[in-house]
């Protein structure tokens, strides 16, 4: 008999948006009251049913409480299958980690907001997806790579060629650390972390009683675009800037989404 499939997993790859709620532990987070966060995962990375969920390039930082740097903002990524968050920035090229025991509560909320309105492996006409471009629809994409995994973006610009049932769509602007398609990479990082964490514990006499106190940072981390042109004729590019662009792929398979 087969495995059934992950729920949220299923949610996914049928166009529900993601989010985290995390419940921040006060006893690490001192400098506020009892809270709960919530974060809205835009870019998915979906390996088998092992994801990675990262919010836009967006959260702008301050450090020991002084005005917010505007020009330098950062994002957060959480995982379904490692008890790790990933703070990244490409435009600082900085990445660096910590454990989720840094919170009471990690969970993650699917959303049914999207529908979809194209498939590549189902659909020759795209007058769906016309019409929810013509009404001025969110869209989104799921991509499925020649590695076998899913990218999850949101569009910025989606456009059809009048006449010629033919879609091209762009996603938003961003970049993602490397190892986000790496499963394994993102696991051995949790355990680095815990390593590091009982080495120093050991060494302090106690002193370091949480692994959630460690912030270990990620030297030279390479990011890859996630700024696409994806058409309908089974073809993709990722821009590398926006007057440059790779050679085209060729993608497996693609589901456009709308919101409803």
């Amino acid at each position: 008999m087969p495995i059934a499939m992950d729920k949220l997993v299923k949610q996914l790859l049928s166009g529900a948006s993601l989010s985290v709620i995390l419940t921040p532990d006060p006893d690490v987070q001192t400098d506020f009251p009892a809270m709960v966060e919530t974060f809205d995962l835009r870019h998915i990375v979906l390996s088998g049913e092992k994801f990675i969920g990262k919010t836009g390039h967006t959260h702008a930082v301050h450090h020991e409480f002084k005005p917010y740097d505007l020009n330098f903002s950062t994002s957060y990524a959480y995982t379904n299958y490692a008890n790790i968050v990933i703070n990244s920035s490409y435009s600082d090229n900085t990445c660096r980690y910590y454990h989720t025991s840094r919170y009471l509560d990690v969970q993650f909320v699917a959303l049914d907001d999207y529908e979809s309105v194209w498939d590549s492996k189902a659909d020759q006409d795209i007058k769906a997806a016309e019409t929810a471009i013509q009404a001025g629809r969110k869209i989104k994409i799921g991509l499925l790579d020649s590695n076998d995994i899913w990218n999850f973006h949101p569009v910025h610009m989606p456009s059809f060629y009048s006449g010629k049932n033919f879609l091209e769509l762009f996603t938003e602007q961003d970049a993602m650390p490397l190892f986000f398609r790496e499963p394994e990479s993102i696991l051995n990082l949790e355990k680095t972390l815990v390593e590091k964490f009982q080495e120093l514990e050991k060494k302090s006499q106690g002193q370091i009683d949480r692994v959630s106190l460690l912030t270990p940072q990620i030297d030279g981390p390479a990011f890859y675009s996630i700024y696409y042109t994806i058409r309908s004729d089974g073809t993709y590019l990722r821009g590398r800037i926006v007057n440059a662009q790779e050679e085209p792929e060729t993608y497996q398979a693609l589901r456009i989404y709308a919101s409803k």
